[in-house]
């Protein structure tokens, strides 16, 4: 029974992402939702957090295909998508695993590991996801990323640039409290 509602978690979000693409397009303009995760929670009135879920899923495990040029792209996390798509994994665990080898992959854009490193730990992740539970994988995974980057979660140079300058806040008593952030 497991298993079964595995396979329908897959199907559902494959349908999620090919009704988020179809919105995208504005197919469905007249029906007055304003982003794809609205279009899924009123029409499958399924909650926006379960339809971000779905939306977030499909966004990494299915193959993109560009509107100009028809050309379709492999999905993001090939090696996790196979294992979603086949009911090997429950969508806790496919999100829970996607959402570390996303954050290997950011670290990877930054320039503090390599691609390999990260097609890696999806393999790694992939394998554990399909014969242990999300307490055991979420140690595994934050461990993993851990090791690839011991230097922790510092910011790139184009984060810092974002976030940098002067914040003022809202006068209280007369006096107006700022915060600056330079790099």
């Amino acid at each position: 029974l497991e298993s079964l509602s595995r396979v329908l978690a897959a199907l559902q979000v494959h349908a999620a992402g090919d009704l988020a693409a179809r919105a995208r397009a504005g197919r469905y303009d007249g029906e007055g939702a304003t982003s794809p995760a609205d279009l899924l929670a009123t029409t499958l009135r399924v909650g926006r957090g379960e339809a971000n879920r779905r939306l977030r899923l499909a966004k990494v495990f299915l193959p993109v295909t560009d509107p100009l040029t028809t050309a379709t792209t492999a999905p993001a996390q090939p090696v996790l998508a196979d294992a979603f798509f086949s009911g090997a994994l429950s969508p806790e665990l496919a999100l829970m695993a996607s959402s570390h080898t996303s954050d290997a992959a950011h670290l990877a854009r930054a320039g503090r590991i390599g691609q390999d490193d990260v097609d890696r730990l999806e393999a790694t992740l992939a394998g554990y996801a399909r014969i242990e539970g999300p307490d055991f994988l979420r140690p595994v995974a934050t461990r993993a990323l851990d090791l690839l980057d011991p230097d922790g979660q510092q910011p790139t140079e184009g984060e810092l640039s974002a976030k940098q300058g002067l914040f003022f806040h809202r006068p209280r008593r007369g006096l107006i409290h700022y915060d600056g952030y330079l790099t």
